[in-house]
């Protein structure tokens, strides 16, 4: 699915401590993005919409990297310092859950990159 607005996100500019960030919003839901404040047993924290944005939790950094097939986005909770991945599992609907990567992410940004393209 490319085309729904399930799959739609609006980049939220704020300016914090002289650093250009990113509140990111679903347009389907309205909902903001964040990580959980709790870890799984890998130091991992999973992704969640939120009706708020109020906290640091829901602020992203984003970081271009130029690859050989294109360039992609780093894209880092300000809150915690993990950077989004996807689950290396799939549901029955061929979906994975988002997390917050506990590790450093600079040497696989083909792994943990993201393409945005702007919204037909």
């Amino acid at each position: 699915d490319k085309t729904s607005h399930r799959v739609s996100w609006k980049l939220i500019p704020v300016w914090e401590n002289n650093k250009l960030l990113y509140k990111i919003m679903n347009t389907e839901h309205t909902m903001y993005l964040k990580l959980d404040v709790n870890v799984d047993g890998y130091g991992d924290r999973q992704a969640w919409g939120s009706n708020n944005s109020n906290e640091k939790r829901h602020l992203w950094k984003l970081t271009p990297v130029v690859l050989e097939t294109g360039n992609v986005l780093l894209i880092e909770n300000h809150e915690y310092g993990q950077s989004l991945k996807l689950d290396a599992h799939v549901d029955r609907y061929g979906d994975r859950l988002l997390w917050g990567n506990n590790g450093n992410v600079d040497g696989n940004p083909g792994y943990f990159g993201w393409v945005i393209n702007a919204w037909p």
